[in-house]
C-alpha cells in the first residue's frame, strides 16, 4: 500500500489524521503545481526508487490549500521540511528520515507533531502559531 494511502484504523475506525493527512496531500501537489507554473515534472528528474508512488487522482481545491499553506508556514522550521519532505516530495519514509537526519521513529513523531500542528492553525486560522501543547499532544483517538 502506497504511503499516502488513506487508511482505516482495525475495526472500521477512522484514522484521527486522515483528514489533516487529506488537505496536506492535496496541499503538496499545489505546492508542485505552483512551483512549475502547471507543468508536470520531466520524467528523466524522477529517480523511481527515491519516490513513493503518488496517488492516481489528487483533487486539489485553491482555498483549502491555501488555508493549508498558512498553517504549514506556522510551524517550526522543522515541522515545515518535514511537510516538504513528505507531501511535496513524496519521499519514503526511510528517505525523507534520511533527509531530515533523523531515525524513522523520529520521524513519525514529527510527522505527527506536523498534523497536530496543521489541524489546530485550521481549527484556529487566526493563531500566530500553534501551542506547544496542541502540537505535542497524542492525537485522540476516533
Amino acid at each position: 500500500m502506497s504511503r499516502l494511502a488513506l487508511p482505516r484504523e482495525r475495526g472500521g475506525r477512522r484514522d484521527p489524521h486522515e483528514r489533516v493527512r487529506e488537505r496536506l496531500i492535496s496541499w503538496g501537489r499545489w505546492v508542485e503545481m505552483q512551483g512549475r507554473m502547471g507543468y508536470g515534472s520531466s520524467s528523466l528528474t524522477i529517480d523511481p526508487s527515491d519516490r513513493a508512488m503518488p496517488p492516481v487522482y489528487v483533487p486539489v481545491q485553491e482555498l483549502e490549500c491555501s488555508q493549508t499553506d498558512d498553517a504549514v508556514r506556522k510551524q517550526s522550521r522543522q515541522l515545515q521540511d518535514i511537510a516538504l519532505l513528505e507531501y511535496v516530495w513524496a519521499l519514503t519514509m526511510s528517505d525523507a528520515a534520511k533527509r531530515a537526519r533523523v531515525s524513522e521513529g523520529h520521524y513519525r513523531k514529527l510527522r505527527q507533531m506536523l498534523h497536530n500542528g496543521v489541524q489546530y492553525c485550521i481549527e484556529n486560522p487566526r493563531a500566530a502559531v500553534p501551542t506547544h501543547a496542541a502540537v505535542l499532544k497524542p492525537m485522540a483517538r476516533a
